[in-house]
């Protein structure tokens, strides 16, 4: 490159007055390898040769001038860093510089900056001219004063000295001068040796005459050619220790191979040379090796004092290099004390010398050591083209209307700016635009000025530039690297209010644009109208060569919108690789928006809207805290797409928070990040907070017009969680999810407060192999406070697909598939048509009041890992179907449920169908479910029945119907849980009697009682004993009806009865009357159903012990013994309504015959069955009952009385006005908004205290707490509330006032304090009611507070072989039917005998056995009419004989 062009380059650049100019440069890119510069090899360039003669040249210095010049206006310090090393011979055979000469060689670079930049010594020799130099012919001022020399007194250069360091080396100390990369060599050696050496410019002391007879040498400055080694080479003098006279030496040695160093040269030397030998070199007047500047030679003619003149026109003469010489003797001679002359007082450094040492730490390598900023920005006028590489110091400016482009390196100091006014542009053609090199800090970054008032349209004169904003455009890989903020398309100066700025990355496949190790690196301040940025092919990537900012060391967001409209990133790539981060916040965000909208997609390789054969090149996220966060104010919405998107090993993929309509297509989120802790996943793949998202697939081309197998799902692999949604308050929050697949996550979704999730056709897996615990599976769905539908949906990802098949969402391999949690806040869940297989719970109900499980597979078994979830503790290894506790107000029917044929776990071994427990005071029905080859297939468990006083236990609770079962063990069990609290423990059941008017008509396996193999099989087990479970089924009248009649059942009439009804009225078809409930009735069935049950509820309580318990004891209490018999027929009168405490006051009655308590007692079987009377009669009462008159009791209960009737007609009613709330509740969550409203209606239909809970949280999670106590405080139910019932009223006030304290301090149930949260601990130790749930669900799910539900229990008991035992062959043998029973005034027996009988009789008999009525049979089949009206009320036995022999007997009740 000849020196002429690179000088008219140099002013091309920084001069405001020159037009477009260009240099074809070496690029300077990493991979450019420049040529080492030796000894004696000239590179430096010349100051003259530019248009207009050398006056320009003296500009071109002038230019760089500290405190007069453009590019250091204010004479801000330029600072270089500065280590010494001192290299010694190991053996110490030789004189050396030991290491307490530290201080001696600190005071030499002292004296440097001292003696030498700092206080400039006067010329010796002036040059005339410029004694009286006037300002105006250049751009410096120096206010009156005219002398040149006077008005630059201070280099503007100082050092920072790192440190003085002694090496014994003697390889390193055994250097030269004159060797080639000796240079280098020896920085490498040091750079070794100490920690960040390579950032500090060096000088090293070698061994004595290193140098022949010099005593040192230095690079001298290159300018566009930075890579290699630079350093002073200097040698020992000979001395151990520096003297006085050393420090004064090397103090000018040193300061004059700095000059060299910094672009200086000698002002000694030969002649120029003669006329011929500058063939080629006419533009270069000077010599090669001389310091022939103006003011220090003289601009015009030779020096008074020179005699032998160069040949040239105006050539003078150099000055002498004697280094002894008196500088004082005259000023007008050979001898000077320059700097860069060889006098030992040479302490003078011209103005034009300042300027070309300034101009070196500019423009040359020295530069990289060198610090400072000048606050005065430079401004460029005209177009003009960077080419060569370059260091500013200060902000660059390139002012409006004018484009300026980089094609090679452009360094900043940290403190300045690269700014684009609105107008102007900046083209990076290939060029890097980066913080200087060894720069402690990150420099500021460009920024490009806009107007946020006024379009992005072209300038109408120069369509390259933009009308009122400023344009900033990459190409051919153009980067920017280092900056707190790489590009700002805002100002700092005015933070808010100059958006509008727009840049353009045209990067393509093969040659991206980086932005590298930015802190931020693209920024978007406001702009209204849509923007017309263009963000294509960008690699956004951080890496260990990353610089901290003045804000921290760590990346903020590699994209960040504040309020940006149509913001597009296509094909980018963002990365943090920055090693040594600890933290999530660390790895700070990809793309960041506020209030703004935004597209994240691929882009064809080819760069055309349709692919075709190319491929698509997807953006791509990888190691970041956040890839795409995304937020916005309550009160503005924003948007967002993330289309066919890579994500890998982020902490959260994909994060909207705060009103985001986000769309995500056919992305790929995958992380193997885990916990160091505990080494499970712990990365996120989408995020959704307050907000609404849509997840769907996509084509692959990015378009949506494809055959549905080509479309492209979401993936979710190996994450901690992959759908995270979460809401706040009473904010509408949605989320959509269609065909995504979920693989190998601890949960893959997630939902927390939801107002709507819909999940339709998703898979949900884990196919990991070698797991050996049941929390490695994973969990499928989790949703706490959420209304969730789970459902099947369109291949194609759409809303409706008319005439295709839906696709249904599918569960396997996971811990549990689906899990619903609520804490009290009344939340939904609709799970239809799903396949769960190989789960160790298929769906996990927890605190629910309202969920609809309906028409989904279940395989159960075949996952033989240890089950280690805390919630699994009590789950005795038994893998669950549906597994339901504390929740009621459900939906579960119509499911199929069966063992796994394959794999580990074996047929009929540790697997459950549906358990139910906790349902309370709720008359819940699981139905029309078919199981098969299960352990155990239906069980209610816990207390699912209302067993508070008055007693409602048959009647409200818990029901199974209608359900099938093929090979199940145990077909239905009413469980006692033996890790429930002991006191409790007697009050489990299910409700007391499973049927009535709608049969209970499940079909069993009917196993054979009486086969010793079989033990463990059961059709009906109860282990439960708080009140006998009256079973109602079909009266098989054909062997196909049989499988109706319950078999294996328990012996004990204090657990289970089978009664059969020979109507036709109920059974399953039936049942369906009530349930679904048609929408159509508007309520019309409800409010009939609430009429006759109230008509029917207010007759039983009139009867019920006459109307006044008070009256009956009162009665009782007030007999005398002689008033026996009046005081049977009183009670006998009020049988069978008289209540328990009436008849314990009858048992307890002195001087009462024990008979005739027992006959009172046989008349009321349904009181006697209530919990513990029995045991009373035995251990209570105060003269116990005798074992054969309790056996009498016993086996009255077997006995239908109109009571019993009643009991079950109110039953019927209130299963019916539950399941039509339950289904109304169904059909609200249906809609695309349930109503909160409506909801709490529906609740009020129903009278019980589990009703008013659910009512409650209704209104709890509306945040309306003041309602939500009122309910609670005024149930208004249909008894008084018991002992039980007031402490767990008062547990649910105490639990909304600490909820509406945190709301009253702006504070979720989430955000509560650590004496809140002590509180709620307190309230629930060992309690397990409904607000104990909840409060327990909210401690688990937000504080780690978790403690196991109850359930399970042990399979046994005795086993009934009783004539209901019956097996195919003896349904049709000997039948009687008496009706009605009970009776008033006649009865009819219908019977059917297997033969004629002989002598055949149908005979009456009272409890002392005495006959009352006798009437011969006909024939095998008869119908015989008892006169009833001379019997007195009581119960008789019906008793059938032939030939005297007993066929069989019934209960007569006559009332």
């Amino acid at each position: 490159m000849s020196k002429s062009l690179i000088m008219f380059v140099l002013l091309a650049v920084y001069a405001d007055v020159y037009s477009q100019t260009a240099l074809i440069c070496d690029r300077d890119l990493p991979g450019f390898v420049e040529p080492i510069q030796g000894p004696g090899v000239d590179d430096i360039c010349s100051d003259s040769g530019l248009p207009g003669g050398s006056q320009w040249g003296l500009q071109d210095v002038m230019n760089h001038l500290p405190g007069s010049s453009r590019f250091n206006p204010s004479g801000a310090f330029r600072t270089i860093r500065l280590n010494v090393h001192v290299w010694q011979n190991e053996d110490n055979s030789s004189l050396q510089f030991t290491p307490d000469n530290e201080e001696r060689f600190e005071q030499v670079l002292q004296n440097i900056v001292e003696l030498h930049w700092t206080n400039v010594a006067y010329p010796s020799d002036p040059v005339e001219q410029y004694l009286d130099f006037p300002s105006t012919e250049f751009v410096f001022d120096c206010g009156d004063e005219n002398n040149f020399y006077l008005c630059h007194p201070d280099t503007r250069i100082r050092m920072e000295i790192g440190g003085v360091y002694f090496h014994e080396n003697t390889t390193m100390w055994n250097k030269s001068c004159d060797q080639s990369l000796v240079t280098e060599d020896l920085n490498n050696a040091a750079n070794a040796l100490v920690d960040d050496n390579h950032t500090y410019f060096n000088i090293h002391l070698l061994k004595n005459g290193c140098c022949g007879e010099a005593g040192g040498a230095a690079q001298q400055a290159t300018w566009n050619s930075w890579p290699g080694s630079l350093a002073i080479r200097s040698c020992n003098n000979g001395d151990n220790q520096l003297s006085q006279s050393d420090i004064e030496g090397y103090t000018t040695h040193w300061a004059h191979e700095l000059g060299h160093v910094l672009g200086l040269r000698h002002t000694y030397g030969n002649n120029c040379l003669s006329s011929s030998e500058r063939v080629g070199v006419s533009l270069d007047p000077f010599c090669n090796s001389s310091e022939e500047l103006p003011d220090v030679f003289g601009p015009d003619q030779p020096q008074s004092w020179c005699t032998t003149p160069g040949l040239g026109p105006n050539e003078g003469c150099h000055f002498v290099g004697t280094s002894t010489c008196n500088v004082d003797a005259s000023a007008w001679d050979g001898c000077t004390n320059n700097v860069m002359g060889n006098n030992q007082e040479a302490r003078f450094t011209s103005p034009m010398q300042m300027g070309r040492m300034h101009r070196s730490l500019m423009t040359s390598t020295i530069s990289k050591y060198t610090w400072g900023y000048d606050p005065v920005p430079f401004r460029t006028f005209g177009p003009s083209t960077i080419a060569s590489r370059v260091k500013f110091y200060q902000d660059l400016i390139i002012a409006a209307g004018n484009s300026v482009t980089i094609t090679c390196i452009v360094e900043f100091v940290p403190e300045a700016r690269l700014i684009v006014e609105p107008g102007a542009r900046l083209i990076i053609d290939g060029g890097v635009v980066r913080a200087g090199e060894n720069s402690p800090q990150a420099w500021r970054g460009i920024e490009v000025w806009g107007d946020p008032t006024q379009s992005q349209a072209a300038n109408s004169q120069d369509p390259g530039l933009l009308a009122s904003q400023g344009l900033l455009e990459f190409i051919n890989g153009g980067r920017v690297e280092n900056a707190e903020i790489g590009v700002l398309l805002g100002s700092r100066d005015q933070p808010g209010i100059s958006g509008g700025g727009v840049v353009r990355a045209y990067g393509t496949n093969n040659e991206p644009i980086p932005i590298t190790n930015c802190i931020t690196g693209i920024q978007f301040d406001p702009y209204g109208p849509s923007n017309a940025s263009i963000l294509r092919h960008i690699e956004f990537t951080r890496n260990e060569e990353a610089l901290p900012g003045l804000a921290g060391g760590y990346l903020k967001d590699h994209i960040l919108a504040r309020e940006v409209k149509d913001l597009v990133v296509e094909a980018c790539q963002f990365s943090n690789d920055q090693p040594g981060l600890t933290t999530a916040i660390q790895q700070g965000d990809g793309i960041h928006t506020a209030s703004s909208s935004i597209v994240v997609r691929s882009r064809c390789a080819n760069g055309g809207a349709s692919c075709g054969n190319a491929a698509l090149v997807p953006s791509r996220f990888t190691q970041l805290n956040n890839g795409v966060y995304m937020e916005a104010p309550a009160e503005e919405a924003a948007e967002g797409s993330v289309l066919l998107v890579e994500f890998e090993n982020n902490r959260t993929n994909v994060f909207a928070r705060d009103n985001i309509d986000l769309f995500v297509g056919g992305c790929q989120f995958s992380s193997t990040l885990t916990d160091p802790v505990t080494g499970i996943p712990n990365a996120t793949g989408i995020r959704s907070t307050l907000s609404r998202l849509e997840v769907r697939p996509r084509c692959p081309d990015g378009t949506t017009n494809c055959a549905d197998p080509l479309r492209v799902p979401n993936r979710f692999q190996g994450l901690a969680i992959g759908i995270r949604l979460d809401n706040a308050g009473t904010a509408v929050s949605t989320a959509t999810v269609v065909r995504a697949e979920f693989e190998n996550n601890s949960t893959a979704v997630r939902a927390d407060k939801m107002t709507s999730v819909d999940i339709r056709a998703c898979s949900f897996s884990n196919t990991q192999p070698g797991i050996t615990t049941s929390t490695a599976l994973g969990q499928g769905i989790t949703s706490i406070n959420s209304t969730l539908t789970v459902r099947p949906g369109c291949p194609n990802g759409a809303d409706e697909c008319p005439g295709q098949t839906l696709v249904r969402n599918t569960f396997s391999n996971l811990d549990h598939g689906i899990e619903l949690f609520d804490t009290g806040f009344g939340s939904y869940a609709t799970i239809f048509q799903n396949d769960f297989t190989n789960n160790i719970a298929g769906i996990y109900a927890n605190g629910m009041t309202g969920f609809a499980v309906t028409e989904n597979l279940f395989t159960v078994g075949d996952n033989a890992v240890v089950m280690d979830n805390p919630v699994e503790v009590l789950w005795e290894d038994m893998h669950r179907a549906v597994f339901s506790t504390i929740s009621y107000g459900f939906v579960i029917r119509d499911n199929t449920l069966m063992q796994a044929s394959t794999g580990v776990a074996q047929p009929m071994s540790g697997t459950e169908g549906i358990v139910v427990g906790y349902t309370r005071d709720f008359n819940d029905v699981v139905y029309r479910n078919q199981a098969t080859g299960l352990e155990r297939a239906y069980i209610g468990e816990g207390v699912c029945a209302d067993v508070f006083p008055p007693n409602n236990a048959k009647l409200i609770g818990l029901q199974f119907q209608c359900n099938t079962n093929t090979d199940n063990k145990v077909n239905i069990w009413s469980r006692l849980i033996e890790s429930a609290p002991v006191l409790e423990q007697p009050q489990h059941t299910i409700r007391g009697y499973q049927g009535h008017r709608q049969k209970a008509d499940n079909r069993f396996d009917r196993w054979d009682p009486t086969d010793p193999t079989l033990m463990d099989f059961w059709d009906y087990n109860v282990s439960t004993t708080f009140t006998p479970i009256i079973y109602s089924h079909r009266d098989p009248v054909s062997p196909a009806s049989i499988g109706f009649v319950p078999w294996s059942v328990p012996n004990d009439p204090l657990r289970f009865q089978a009664i059969p009804f020979d109507d036709d009225f109920g059974g399953c078809g039936v049942l369906l009357s009530l349930i679904p409930y048609d929408p159509g009735d508007n309520g019309a069935g409800m409010a009939e159903d609430q009429e006759e049950y109230g008509t029917l509820k207010y007759l039983y309580d009139q009867l019920m012990d006459g109307g006044s318990t008070d009256e009956v004891v009162q009665e009782i209490v007030s007999s005398w013994p002689s008033e026996a018999w009046q005081l049977r027929q009183y009670l006998l009168d009020l049988s069978p309504f008289l209540s328990m405490e009436s008849l314990k006051q009858a048992v307890n009655k002195p001087n009462f015959p024990m008979a005739m308590k027992a006959e009172v007692c046989i008349a009321n079987p349904d009181a006697t069955q209530k919990e513990g009377f029995i045991k009373w009669l035995e251990l209570g009462a105060n003269e116990p009952m005798p074992a054969y008159l309790i056996a009498m009791i016993e086996a009255s209960w077997e006995t239908k009385t109109f009571r019993t009737d009643m009991e079950m007609e109110l039953a019927d009613l209130h299963t019916a006005i539950c399941q039509r709330a339950t289904e109304m509740l169904f059909m609200e969550h249906q809609k695309p908004a349930p109503s909160p409203a409506q909801k709490r209606m529906i609740w009020q239909q129903v009278r019980t205290t589990a009703a008013r809970y659910a009512e409650a949280n209704v209104l709890l999670a509306q945040g309306d707490h003041t309602a939500a106590r009122t309910v609670i405080q005024n149930m208004p139910v249909d008894k008084a509330l018991k002992a039980p019932e007031v402490v767990e009223q008062q547990r649910m006030l105490s639990y909304i006032t600490i909820l509406e304290a945190a709301a009253n301090g702006g504070r979720s149930a989430t955000e509560l304090t650590m004496a809140e949260v002590n509180q709620l601990k307190a309230l629930i130790v060992e309690q397990y009611d409904r607000p104990a749930n909840w409060i327990s669900n909210l401690l688990c799910l937000y504080y780690g507070e978790c403690r196991a539900p109850l359930t399970g229990g042990e399979v046994g008991g005795q086993k009934s072989l009783r004539p209901t035992v019956m097996n195919e062959e003896e349904v049709s043998k000997n039948v009687i039917v008496i009706a009605p029973n009970p009776a008033q005034s006649w009865a009819t027996v219908t019977y059917t005998l297997q033969e004629v009988p002989v002598e055949g009789w149908i005979r009456v008999k009272d409890l002392f056995g005495r006959v009352v009525i006798a009437e011969r049979m006909a024939g095998d089949q008869g119908q015989v009419v008892l006169d009833t009206r001379m019997l007195s009320k009581g119960v008789y036995l019906v008793e059938c004989t032939t030939d005297s022999v007993l066929l069989l007997s019934e209960r007569l009740i006559v009332q």
